[in-house]
């Protein structure tokens, strides 16, 4: 790479001209790395110019399956860093892992923007259900403010029904949730692609976090 920078500059030192110059390239390389670069002063440059035209391709918006008046939130799955996409959830020293971003330890959880926690009379702990046109699932509420208000997201990694003892029956697998939809450019399954409602169980399940400063004895109801 450092020689392909260097030959770039033959160019340059050809011209004679510009804040550094040398009879030798080696030393006039050298003057320009103590420069911090070549520049012709008098705007010439050391280059013809191009003209550089950039096409994109068409933009056509997604279709999400369900309907928006009966799920009102777009759901966002995004892949675990402990887990991916779920395939190391049968190690417990990931289990033990807090999540970078929530501190999450040993299940699973649905974030939820402030503004659509206090629309849905939620707190932190609370159980939602999320359904959306193909099944539904039950989580704790962790209140995240990076979201969009209408955005629901839901990490995989987790709800396995094997994989051992680690694994199995903890926390809730929200690729069930998903339409079986591909995206045309790269053929890989879409985890955006559908609509989802959140409704207010009444359960509270405080998510086991690192640090957490929650009550030994958490409320059953809220």
């Amino acid at each position: 790479m450092a020689v392909a920078v260097k030959e770039s500059f033959k160019a340059a030192h050809a011209l004679k001209t510009g804040n550094v110059t040398d009879e030798d390239f080696n030393a006039f390389y050298k003057k320009v790395t103590a420069a911090g670069g070549w520049w012709d002063a008098k705007g010439k440059g050391h280059a013809p110019k191009r003209t550089i035209q950039f096409i994109a391709p068409a933009v056509t918006a997604r279709a999400f399956a369900g309907d928006a008046s009966r799920f009102p939130f777009l759901l966002h799955v995004y892949p675990s860093q402990a887990f991916s996409d779920g395939r190391t959830a049968h190690l417990p020293w990931l289990q033990e892992m807090p999540d970078p971003m929530t501190t999450v330890m040993w299940g699973s959880w649905v974030e939820v923007n402030p503004q659509t926690a206090a629309t849905l009379g939620v707190h932190e702990g609370d159980v939602l259900k999320v359904s959306s046109p193909q099944g539904s699932l039950e989580l704790p509420v962790y209140i995240y403010p990076g979201l969009r208000p209408d955005v629901i997201a839901i990490t995989a990694g987790q709800g396995h029904t094997q994989l051992g003892r680690y694994a199995a029956n903890r926390g809730a697998n929200p690729l069930k949730l998903l339409a079986s939809t591909l995206d045309r450019s790269s053929g890989a399954g879409l985890q955006t692609s559908v609509r989802v409602s959140a409704v207010k169980t009444g359960r509270v399940e405080l998510p086991i976090r690192f640090g957490s400063d929650a009550p030994a004895e958490a409320p059953l109801h809220r």
